[in-house]
């Protein structure tokens, strides 16, 4: 979706191999006028407000359990699909699940591009790939001599780039053979002082606000060491299957969550391991305070 809009405009020739079509919502994307500017550097609770009124509408919809915001979503893409001239194209452009099924992608450019003459979207699966071309199932043979590869990423991975080894030598990729869980998404157990930023279940919503929360709450560990003069801290197993049943319960309540989707949210086991269930705020106010009950440490030897 992203490559799309651009690549064309420097190719001869552009085939879209779509395996599912996606929800492209417009993009706000209007630069400030100067007279913004001017009076948010001169009146800074404008800009706070303004902020505040992002959050707001952010909260509203990300986590898609609302079905009046979420027709209205399907509407604006629809209607942004208008632009497309060809009604074929358009037709296919069109999803086959609900919104929120899968990650809503945004984008001004990405529909515009197919009334171009130079990119083809192509829908017939694939069937092989030669040194110079791409077959699909209905025998059509495209000629290319570059083929960009835009299939995703292994989201369920956590810490998949480094080993960590916690108590007893355990690896966390044999405790997370079922999938990743950290109580908020911050520490899990049998891991003393790991702490995670995004990790499992805390993506929704804008990541750099969730970061920030979690940011605030490991310091409040840090400071707690520092303070009580203790070697480890570890949250208790009980603490964490709590937290996540309680985090699972919610993802089964967001009906486009559990609509067939093969979508990135889920691990080979079935459990969603990527996903916050609730608003931004939510997240905060769990995390604001530590609850010692949740945790128990060790004294220096």
């Amino acid at each position: 979706m992203q490559l799309v809009p651009e690549v064309r405009k420097v190719a001869g020739q552009v085939h879209l191999f779509q395996r599912t079509a996606n929800w492209v919502m417009p993009k706000i994307d209007t630069p400030f006028t100067q007279e913004q500017l001017d009076a948010f550097r001169d009146d800074p609770s404008l800009m706070l407000a303004f902020r505040g009124f992002v959050e707001t509408n952010v909260n509203k919809g990300m986590t898609f359990s609302d079905p009046t915001v979420n027709a209205e979503s399907e509407r604006a893409v629809l209607a942004a699909l208008e632009v497309v001239e060809d009604p074929e194209v358009r037709r296919k452009l069109v999803p086959d699940h609900p919104f929120g099924c899968k990650r809503p992608l945004l984008s001004n450019d990405y529909y515009r591009a197919f009334n171009e003459p130079n990119l083809e979207l192509v829908t017939e699966p694939i069937e092989r790939v030669t040194a110079d071309s791409v077959i699909t199932v209905d025998g059509v043979e495209r000629q290319v001599d570059t083929i960009v590869l835009a299939t995703g990423f292994a989201t369920t991975k956590y810490l998949a780039a480094i080993d960590v080894v916690g108590r007893g030598g355990k690896h966390i990729v044999d405790a997370w053979n079922e999938g990743a869980e950290a109580y908020l998404g911050i520490t899990t157990p049998g891991f003393p002082n790991l702490f995670m930023l995004y990790g499992p279940n805390t993506n929704n919503g804008s990541i750099i606000t969730m970061i920030e929360y979690q940011v605030e709450h490991v310091l409040a560990h840090v400071r707690r060491l520092a303070a009580e003069d203790v070697a480890w801290i570890e949250v208790r197993p009980e603490a964490v299957a709590r937290f996540n049943a309680e985090v699972q319960e919610g993802i089964a309540g967001v009906k486009p969550w559990n609509a067939g989707c093969n979508g990135y949210y889920r691990t080979a086991s079935g459990r969603v391991v990527t996903q916050w269930p609730w608003s931004m705020e939510e997240f905060a106010r769990r995390s604001a305070e530590i609850d010692p009950d949740a945790f128990e440490m060790g004294a220096r030897a």
